[in-house]
């Protein structure tokens, strides 16, 4: 593939072994109505996609198959290389057979109905059987990167922890995936393989900046230094992991080291800096279930050890979401699920809501954070930059900036944990559910 000067348009000059289920190639015509039809099946265009310039209007324009092996895509605006790759591993942007699938629409659906119960891709399994306990994925013995060592995968759904595991003991099943707390403790008497692994999603605090307290930044400083992240970490075995900033692991510019460390005599000379010697009160919203609970009655215990009086309001998940983003909190425990797989989505989320251009939609906005100009013209510019080391360094320093400058406390990112019999071997687990291989499993 190749990149114009203007960083404007990009050629791909598609393989010619890549087939789909069906036998049938896979064409630059179905790359481009794949995308096409995506964005002309929602209402918006998928967030990404608006980046791009991407539109129902401007689609036919911008996204074109020049013959059966180039695809053209092209962008209203310069844009990182990098962030349009990213783009397209989203599983929204899966190429889907042409043909197979218009044959199969209803009604203008573009295959929306058929699609939910069949398949018309060209990954390593193809669609067998679903129902709501099992799904089943069988091998597909045309996949152009080499055929699966395995006959095929099979999911079950076990609706507690302790039953997944139980079946991974019993041999009912080879892989436990999504082991709770108890269960993770308990894989250490076991012969079975643990893995822990990162899921894309960061837990954060987020100060609303209308507290005259929390305006002051010391205090925020101070705040930030009284969590106890190693202890939670430690209760939380296996679900969350430390974290020090908005870009979550297996994304380009994810921060390495584990973030800061606690530091109570430090906290305190802060707040002492600030005028609050004596501390003052806070009122913190969070979820009333796991793992929310837990997070935040450590954080109004770490809290008190600096004379801060958390009064801890647990609620539905639905209600203390909607005192966020209607700015009625003073502390509000959250989590953020990036919407794509590239580091631009997160710097949006968490850095930008400058007052020439308030995004009510926005974290900041929900914070009463406005972000500085120069600073929200550095959150923009990363979507352009072209050289990927560039790139990655400059992620890196927004995030170290935005520990010392923003409302926010990222607190950990959420992880998985699995175990699996030793006799299976090359599974493969990305940063992102839509990221885990099973085409590479085998018995050693």
């Amino acid at each position: 593939w190749t990149v114009s000067p203007d960083q404007q348009t990009f050629t791909f000059t598609l393989r010619t072994d890549p087939k789909f289920v069906s036998g049938a190639a896979v064409t630059a015509h179905d790359a481009a109505f794949s995308l096409h039809r995506m964005i002309q099946m929602r209402k918006f265009s998928p967030v990404p996609f608006r980046f791009l310039g991407w539109t129902a209007k401007t689609a036919k324009a911008l996204i074109q198959a020049q013959d059966a092996r180039t695809l053209v895509l092209k962008t209203t605006m310069p844009m990182a290389p990098t962030f349009l790759l990213n783009t397209l591993t989203m599983p929204m942007a899966s190429v889907v057979q042409r043909d197979l699938v218009l044959k199969h629409e209803q009604q203008g659906d573009l295959g929306a109905k058929w699609l939910a119960q069949h398949h018309a891709g060209s990954g390593p399994f193809a669609w067998k059987t679903w129902n709501s306990k099992r799904f089943l994925l069988t091998r597909n013995p045309a996949y152009w990167n080499g055929m699966s060592m395995i006959g095929g995968v099979e999911f079950v759904q076990f609706p507690e922890s302790a039953s997944r595991l139980k079946a991974l003991q019993q041999g009912e099943v080879q892989i436990a995936r999504g082991l709770a707390v108890e269960e993770v403790s308990s894989l250490a008497k076991t012969r079975l393989v643990k893995q822990t692994v990162p899921r894309g999603a960061v837990y954060y605090l987020a100060l609303n900046l209308e507290n005259p307290h929390l305006r002051k930044n010391k205090v925020r400083q101070a705040l930030r230094r009284l969590v106890d992240y190693q202890g939670l970490q430690e209760h939380l075995e296996g679900q969350v992991r430390m974290h020090p900033g908005f870009v979550p692991s297996g994304l380009l510019g994810a921060l390495q080291q584990n973030g800061f460390g606690r530091d109570v005599a430090r906290a305190r000379q802060l707040l002492a800096d600030a005028k609050l010697r004596n501390g003052f009160s806070v009122r913190l919203d969070a979820d009333r279930d796991f793992p929310f609970q837990t997070m935040a009655r450590s954080i109004k215990a770490a809290f008190a050890q600096a004379k801060v009086a958390v009064k801890l309001v647990l609620d539905s998940g639905r209600n203390t979401l909607i005192r966020y983003k209607t700015r009625q909190h003073d502390l509000y425990l959250g989590v953020w699920y990036p919407d794509y797989p590239d580091p631009h989505n997160n710097a949006i989320a968490f850095g930008y809501n400058p007052a020439s251009d308030s995004q009510p939609r926005s974290l900041p906005y929900r914070n009463n954070w406005a972000t500085p100009e120069a600073w929200s013209q550095r959150v923009l510019e990363g979507i352009r930059l072209a050289d990927v080391v560039q790139r990655q360094q400059h992620y890196e320093e927004l995030q170290r900036e935005h520990q010392v400058i923003s409302s926010f406390i990222v607190l950990f990112e959420n992880t998985e944990t699995l175990a699996y019999s030793p006799e299976v071997a090359g599974l493969v687990f990305g940063s992102r559910p839509e990221h885990t291989l099973y085409q590479f499993v085998y018995r050693p």
